[in-house]
């Protein structure tokens, strides 16, 4: 929580930036919905998740792995970093991001 102290993000915000928070379940129950919507539309819908082993922000690397409902037709790719941090984490996958983006 120390990135949001150091944004001054007032503390009801910053309450809602935690995963277990109202908010950020909320906001997983719709991207879910999301997939079940674009199944119903025989969409087939692109997801790239990037998450590092040691992200001092992020205390659990599941956190920013979520997983879709099962039977969706997606797909789901997930790349984990070892020795990247918070911040570090975006230059590093920056790459990988533009290789998956023109796949």
């Amino acid at each position: 929580m120390c990135l949001l102290w150091a944004a001054n993000l007032n503390e009801s915000l910053a309450s809602d930036f935690h995963w277990g928070s109202e908010g950020a379940v909320t906001r997983l129950a719709a991207w879910q919905d999301k997939q079940v919507i674009w199944q119903e539309e025989n969409k087939i819908v692109r997801h790239l998740f990037c998450a590092s082993l040691e992200d001092e922000q992020v205390f659990s690397v599941s956190s920013s792995l979520p997983l879709a409902p099962e039977g969706v037709n997606a797909k789901y790719d997930y790349k984990i970093y070892q020795g990247e941090s918070h911040i570090s984490i975006v230059p590093a996958a920056c790459k990988d991001i533009v290789e998956w983006l023109h796949a």
